[in-house]
């Protein structure tokens, strides 16, 4: 039998508490999340490149300096690595822009775009991640009848069920949804009160 996964807070409290071998678990359970965060702020970058660097560069980039500067403070782990892995890669482009002369220099409205775009990929992961505890037909109806428009008539006829059985749907996946929101919401903010980055 497999030993259980820890919990974030589990592997917060190894960390602050000197355990440097629960890096190994963390960088396990966050790094797919962190390489896509990295991924999408990294194609704005000059051609959609920085000289060769890709994700997997500033995950590892990010894992390094939290592992060199600690988690003291932080209370929420996995908000502080996601938010710690988008400013590397905003950091990483800038530089990028600096050292490559060929390539012009950011723009303030550059670097609002990418903290932008940044901010985009951190919410568009987060959205994924609250929409995997729908049911495929609550994620369908939510997906066509809220997000795309369509009249619960034309999602009921392509799904092969009754209008009345969409709503019902879109009513159970807004209820299934509603507390992860407010469980990242609450996330986001007491990792900002908490002294995250």
């Amino acid at each position: 039998m497999n030993p259980p996964i820890p919990t974030d807070a589990e592997l917060l409290a190894r960390l602050q508490a000197g355990d440097d071998s629960a890096w190994g678990e963390v960088y396990e359970a966050h790094s797919v999340v962190l390489w896509r965060i990295a991924r999408r702020v990294l194609d704005i970058g000059v051609d959609g490149s920085l000289r060769g660097l890709g994700p997997e560069d500033v995950v590892l980039e990010t894992m390094t300096d939290i592992m060199e500067k600690g988690v003291d403070g932080v209370t929420n782990l996995r908000a502080f690595l996601r938010s710690s892995v988008q400013f590397t890669a905003i950091d990483m482009i800038r530089a990028d822009r600096t050292a490559n002369r060929k390539a012009p220099m950011l723009l303030e409205e550059d670097v609002a775009s990418a903290e932008e775009r940044a901010s985009v990929a951190v919410l568009a992961e987060k959205v994924r991640e609250c929409m995997e505890v729908l049911t495929p037909q609550e994620y369908t109806a939510l997906m066509e009848r809220v997000l795309k428009g369509r009249k619960a008539v034309e999602v009921a006829r392509e799904m092969g069920i009754s209008d009345t059985r969409v709503s019902q749907l879109v009513k159970a996946g807004c209820d299934r949804l509603r507390p992860m929101i407010a469980r990242e919401l609450d996330d986001n903010c007491s990792d900002t009160e908490g002294g995250g980055t």
